[in-house]
């Protein structure tokens, strides 16, 4: 009967992985991660990961930010139109709000610019660095981290490639082939020796110290868009920077009545206080019950901590940028919420959304 017990409970763990899971389903199988029997904790362990591969990540992500970072970017760029730009710049960033930005492009003596954004601003975009743009993942979830992994002739067949020898084995060398200048047909430079295109260093909160991301042969989307981020603050109008900005409040400074229908991304929240529900964001529980209008479809926002959401799975999620707690609504405007049509993050996902109010 045992068996019999553990095997049904395997195959119910096993079809949780691919279908949707209500709430109670969640506990259920979360209280099967530490199960006694060793087949069924794994399972449930197995099934968990699949079902939220970021779970861990999120709750380690709970309240973590940098106190400073360091980027050094050496590559080409693409501006909104899709043009190549070459870059060669290296910015500091730090929690007092002073951004320096070092363009070695530029002659001697007028490399060196720097701007204030003050302290609140510069909170707040070091927080979006680590949980907008998930930079202290980025050597784990894009490829290319260090020389040597590169393989240029990975789409070549074996006989084609310089120097065969005949042999096909899976372990053959290609670190020879690295960095070729085709114009001289010789290695421009020992992996140990060539610039990287881009790295970034991050100083943690919550005890992880420093961490140092480099990457020696391509220039992924992620890091262009901190560069993109970082340009920002030195081409911005001195007057957008407010010292008096409260890191728990809002920049979005939008219009509309969103009683008539527009878009919810352009409902403004002023000071702490919610324009839509008129209340304290550091003391409300969320934001006024609401859904989604997309090409006359009717979309269910998600609640803070529920299936979709960022915080998705966090029993205890509370939303660290508008405050909405776990089962509640994230006020207009917060980073964390999410597009329940593209799944993107709301604020530049696109969609164009009307917003329709319920009654609870």
């Amino acid at each position: 009967m045992a068996e019999r017990n553990e095997m049904i409970a395997i195959r119910k763990i096993e079809n949780m992985a691919f279908r949707h899971l209500s709430e109670t389903e969640i506990k259920w199988l979360r209280g099967k991660m530490n199960d006694s029997r060793p087949e069924v904790k794994a399972a449930a362990r197995e099934a968990h990961a699949i079902k939220f591969p970021h779970y861990e990540r999120n709750m380690m992500k709970k309240g973590l930010t940098a106190r400073s970072l360091e980027y050094f970017i050496h590559g080409e760029v693409w501006d909104e139109y899709g043009d190549e730009i070459p870059v060669h710049m290296r910015f500091f960033a730090d929690n007092t709000g002073l951004i320096r930005r070092i363009d070695y492009s530029t002659p001697d003596g007028e490399q060196e610019t720097s701007v204030n954004i003050g302290v609140q601003s510069a909170l707040k975009f070091l927080k979006a660095v680590v949980h907008q743009l998930n930079a202290p993942f980025w050597s784990e979830d894009l490829s290319d981290a260090e020389p040597g992994q590169y393989d240029p002739y990975l789409d070549i067949l074996p006989e084609f490639r310089p120097g065969y020898d005949g042999n096909d084995s899976d372990g053959e060398d290609f670190s020879w082939a690295l960095y070729i200048n085709d114009d001289e047909d010789e290695p421009e430079a020992a992996a140990s020796d060539k610039e990287p295109v881009w790295s970034l260093k991050l100083s943690l909160t919550k005890g992880y110290g420093d961490k140092t991301q480099t990457f020696y042969n391509q220039m992924h989307q992620e890091p262009q868009e901190l560069f993109w981020s970082l340009m920002e603050w030195f081409e911005a109008d001195e007057n957008e920077f407010d010292d008096d900005f409260d890191g728990d409040e809002y920049d979005d400074s939008l219009d509309g009545d969103n009683d008539s229908g527009d878009d919810m991304k352009d409902e403004a929240v002023m000071g702490a206080i919610c324009k839509i529900c008129k209340c304290d964001m550091a003391k409300a529980d969320g934001c006024k019950p609401s859904a989604f209008i997309y090409n006359g479809k009717q979309y269910e926002r998600f609640k803070v901590g529920e299936p979709g959401d960022f915080y998705e799975g966090d029993g205890e999620a509370l939303c660290t940028d508008c405050g909405a707690k776990r089962g509640h609504y994230h006020h207009p405007g917060c980073d964390c919420e999410l597009c329940p049509v593209c799944g993107r993050q709301l604020l530049i996902c696109g969609c164009k959304l009307r917003v329709v109010y319920l009654n609870e």
